[in-house]
C-alpha cells in the first residue's frame, strides 16, 4: 500500500490499484500511475523521499506489491482543472532537439550573430553546437585617409549545456575561435614610410569556453540568455600576418601591437540572447 502525503495542492491522490500503486491527478487533471521502481528514479534526483510529480512537491512512502515494469499511463485530463501554467523543466521532460538563434556579443567587443543546434540527453542535458560571427569597423584615425579599420571575429564551439534548476544553466565545451583584423596607417604614421599602409592579421586558436545563463521553455517555444561567459586559448591553430609595406615590419606602432594581443588573450562574452524551439 503507498501513502503519499501531498505537500501542494496541485497533486492529489485519485485511487490505487490491485498491484498496490496509485493514481496521482497533477494540476493538469492528468492521472499517472507510479510504481515503486518509478518512485525510486524519481526520488533519486531529489535524495531522501521526496518526489517531484508534475512539478508539484509531495512525500512519497511504501509501495508494496508494485510491478517492477508497469509503465506510466496517463488518462484524459478532467473536467474543471485549473489552468496552472507549467514550470519550464515539466516542458522540457520529452524533448528531444532543439534550434535557437541568437544575437549578443561572442567575442567582445564584436556584436555577433549566431545559431545553436541542441539533442537532449535528458531533461536537464544538452550536447550542443554553437556557432557565432560577426565584425566591426570604426574610423582608423589617420589623418588624410578615408579607409576604416575592420575586426572580424568568430566561434565555433561544441559544448555540455547543464540545467540545474528550472531555468538557471551553465554551458562548458571547446571549440575555434577565429579573429581577423585590418589596420589602415597614413604616410604620416611612419617615418620614413611615404604612403598609405596596411597591416592584416588571421589568428584562430583552441579555446575553453564557459557561459551562465537562463532558458525558459513554453511548450516547443524556447526563449533564453547567456549573461556572460568567456573563452580561454588553449593553443595556437593558425596565425598569418601580412604588410602592405615590408618597411613597416620592424617599426613599433600602437595599433598593431594592442590587436596583436587581442587574438591572444581571453575574450568576454555578455548578453547572448536566443530564440527558438524545442521538439
Amino acid at each position: 500500500m503507498l501513502t503519499l502525503f501531498a505537500l501542494a495542492l496541485a497533486v492529489q491522490v485519485v485511487d490505487k490499484d490491485p498491484q498496490g500503486c496509485v493514481f496521482v491527478k497533477d494540476f493538469e487533471g492528468k492521472a499517472d500511475r507510479w510504481t515503486q521502481q518509478e518512485l525510486k528514479a524519481q526520488t533519486a534526483k531529489l535524495g531522501g523521499d521526496t518526489l517531484l510529480v508534475s512539478g508539484a512537491v509531495a512525500k512519497a512512502f511504501k509501495c508494496a506489491g508494485a510491478a517492477p515494469n508497469a509503465v506510466t499511463a496517463r488518462s484524459a485530463p478532467a473536467a474543471g482543472a485549473p489552468a496552472i501554467p507549467q514550470l519550464s523543466a515539466e516542458l522540457r521532460r520529452d524533448k528531444r532537439f532543439r534550434v535557437t538563434g541568437e544575437i549578443g556579443t561572442a567575442v567582445a567587443p564584436v556584436l555577433t550573430g549566431g545559431v545553436t543546434l541542441g539533442w537532449f540527453r535528458g531533461p536537464d542535458q544538452l550536447l550542443e553546437l554553437n556557432v557565432a560571427a560577426g565584425s566591426e569597423d570604426e574610423d582608423d584615425g589617420a589623418y588624410g585617409s578615408a579607409k576604416r579599420d575592420e575586426t572580424e571575429a568568430s566561434l565555433v564551439v561544441i559544448r555540455w549545456k547543464r540545467i540545474w534548476n528550472n531555468s538557471f544553466h551553465t554551458n562548458l565545451g571547446t571549440g575555434e575561435r577565429s579573429m581577423k583584423g585590418t589596420r589602415h596607417f597614413s604616410t604620416y604614421e611612419f617615418s620614413g614610410v611615404n604612403k598609405e599602409t596596411t597591416y592584416e592579421i588571421d589568428d584562430s586558436r583552441l579555446v575553453f569556453d564557459v557561459s551562465i545563463g537562463n532558458g525558459w521553455q513554453y511548450d516547443a517555444f524556447t526563449i533564453g540568455v547567456d549573461w556572460i561567459g568567456i573563452s580561454v586559448p588553449l593553443a595556437q591553430l593558425k596565425r598569418d600576418e601580412t604588410y602592405s609595406d615590408p618597411a613597416i615590419k620592424t617599426k613599433s606602432n600602437t595599433k598593431i601591437e594592442e590587436l596583436r594581443k587581442d587574438t591572444k588573450t581571453v575574450t568576454a562574452q555578455a548578453l547572448r540572447l536566443s530564440l527558438g524551439a524545442s521538439f
